[in-house]
């Protein structure tokens, strides 16, 4: 099955899979939420939580990794599969993204695997783009508690 006829069927069952639970507005909303808060801080673990709001027919984490894979943030940098996100996002109604489509000279029907079935995102390179200390001060409280050494050794060195 080419990757336009997967993400058509893909779309047309998150529509239809939309429709058949009422309280799909509510997951994908906390989906989308979750993901948002951790672009900053682990834009890897964002793209994770947008593939699978994407795997489930939500037309707005089509565009947010979109953007991602656009400018490579926690998923590699690839403009192919930026554009046919873009594009998905626009044939489903997203209406930025549809209102945009027009100025990019680019398509593509490659998309990332993450979307096509339940597996991981590719991992990027992590380029920071915190500009103050409260930035930071969010990274390190993400860090999982088997990295909380890494404080305490920042601490160390910086006194």
């Amino acid at each position: 099955m080419s990757r336009l006829a997967s993400l058509m069927f893909l779309l047309a069952l998150g529509c239809a899979t939309a429709q058949a639970y009422s309280d799909l507005d509510d997951i994908q909303q906390k989906l989308l939420t979750k993901a948002s808060k951790l672009e900053r801080v682990n834009p890897w673990e964002a793209a994770a939580l947008y593939c699978k709001s994407a795997r489930n027919g939500s037309f707005e984490a089509h565009y947010r990794l979109r953007m991602l894979f656009a400018f490579g943030q926690g998923v590699p940098e690839d403009r192919e599969i930026a554009a046919s996100l873009f594009a998905a996002a626009a044939q489903q109604g997203h209406q930025e993204a549809g209102n945009m489509l027009d100025t990019i000279l680019y398509s593509s029907d490659k998309l990332p695997n993450c979307i096509l079935s339940d597996v991981l995102p590719p991992r990027g390179h992590y380029r920071a783009r915190w500009a103050n200390d409260a930035s930071l001060d969010a990274v390190l409280a993400a860090l999982s508690k088997d990295r909380h050494w890494l404080i305490n050794m920042i601490r160390q060195i910086a006194s």
